[in-house]
């Protein structure tokens, strides 16, 4: 701290002893020094009972007596612990934050999931808290570049000679696709993957210390990630076996967010270092729908868009903050489908969330060829008793409206059938139902 730093060196220059040159001879300083001592000696002397005593220093800002050496370490230990605890909750709540540094590994993990190009790359990226979203670049130092998108637990990713290349690269599913037993639930984050894990870590570090400044003069924070992570977190308990244990130094910036973060893993663990210069925090631009569009449409052929009778996974009628979050084929039993053939029961499953929002936004959908009907269980909950009509474009059907519930219900057009659970409104529920675009 600015103040206690003053106040040390202070403290420090009070109690300095200043001896002649060479030790040797005698300065003619002494002899000045020699009579003031005198005076005061006689000064204290001649003080009468009654006169004041003489006032102790007092810090500028407080009235109050500076800390003595002992209180001095317990004042500068609460500061260090205030001030990254709040950096901590503030990156937390964040809500976006984009990053860009070096990652050095020895393979794929839970805060790389994408393809392994090298064992050290420059990456850019951003992350979206609220609904576990991240986007990642990375280039190896023969320029080879592999671009890597999460969304909850699912991982898209594609990869070419060059980062200029990427655009016209196709996508390809990674893994982490949700079974429909554990799709996500309105209010519940998603499980994290990439580097939104970094803010768990962050949060969640202990043994806070303070550090050397940087090079620019900023404040630099050491810390220790806990071995159980994962309790702490919304990462899967693996994450205890990369990073649990491992060394963190935060950086904050002159507003005390967090500028940087380095990790290092311990001892014994996979090899990982991370070097991120944290960008552009909180701000609502750096993750949109477009981000999102191209890697999850890779997952839905065109096929199968025609076989439940769509044309576009598109909902035009939903807000412009609006992305598609998820896409998944699920069978009545639960389990990931094929390409459905025929009337088999498939059912696509999607899912689309306002970016801008952090809880709320959001709307789920089951679609399936209104001939075929899934599992009772797939549709457990969706409104099957009719307490309102529901007329949303060529769509018709009924819904179930509870107080402080979310909106649910089942339309069909005679071709395809669509079952949906939301938290918009019923009129705006309507309107992004009939905009779904038909198949031709």
């Amino acid at each position: 701290m600015e103040g206690d730093d003053s106040q040390r060196g202070a403290a420090s220059t009070s109690r300095r002893v200043v001896s002649g040159a060479g030790g040797g001879g005698r300065s003619p300083w002494l002899a000045v020094v020699a009579v003031a001592v005198l005076v005061g000696v006689g000064v204290v002397l001649t003080r009468g009972d009654n006169d004041p005593a003489p006032s102790s220093p007092r810090d500028d800002r407080t009235g109050e007596p500076p800390p003595t050496g002992a209180e001095m370490e317990v004042v500068e230990t609460a500061d260090v612990l205030a001030a990254y605890s709040e950096a901590a909750v503030r990156f937390g709540r964040a809500h976006t934050f984009g990053y860009r540094g070096i990652v050095r590994s020895a393979g794929p993990s839970l805060l790389r999931p994408g393809p392994w190009i090298a064992a050290e790359v420059t990456v850019e990226g951003a992350v979206h808290l609220p609904l576990s979203i991240t986007t990642d670049v990375a280039v190896d130092p023969t320029g080879a570049a592999a671009e890597t998108v999460t969304s909850g637990a699912a991982t898209w990713a594609r990869r070419a000679p060059a980062p200029d290349g990427l655009a016209g690269a196709p996508w390809e599913p990674v893994g982490g696709d949700v079974s429909a037993d554990v799709r996500n639930l309105p209010g519940v984050p998603p499980s994290r993957l990439g580097f939104a894990l970094v803010v768990d870590a962050v949060g969640a570090a202990t043994d806070r210390q303070e550090a050397p400044r940087d090079a620019a003069g900023r404040r630099v924070i050491r810390a220790t990630v806990p071995d159980q992570l994962s309790s702490r977190s919304s990462g899967p308990e693996d994450l205890d076996d990369l990073i649990g244990g491992a060394e963190l130094a935060v950086t904050l910036d002159d507003g005390g967010d967090v500028a940087r973060v380095e990790l290092t893993a311990a001892p014994g663990y996979p090899p990982l270092e991370i070097a991120l210069d944290i960008l552009r925090l909180g701000d609502p631009a750096l993750v949109t729908a477009g981000d999102l569009a191209e890697p999850i449409r890779a997952s839905v052929p065109p096929d199968v868009l025609a076989d439940v009778g769509l044309g576009s996974l598109d909902v035009p009628g939903l807000p412009t903050t609006w992305a598609l979050t998820s896409a998944s084929l699920y069978r009545p039993d639960g389990r990931l489908s094929p390409l459905p053939t025929g009337c088999g029961g498939s059912v696509l499953a999607l899912e689309y969330h306002d970016l801008r929002a952090v809880a709320d936004g959001w709307l789920f959908l089951s679609i399936w060829r209104h001939t075929c009907d899934p599992d009772e269980g797939q549709r457990e909950g969706t409104g099957e008793v009719a307490e309102v009509a529901v007329e949303a474009g060529r769509f018709t059907g009924s819904a179930l409206r509870s107080p402080g519930q979310p909106y649910r219900g089942d339309v069909t057009d005679g071709t395809t059938a669509v079952s949906f659970t939301t938290d918009l409104s019923p009129e705006d529920a309507a309107a992004a139902l009939a905009s779904l675009v038909p198949g031709q």
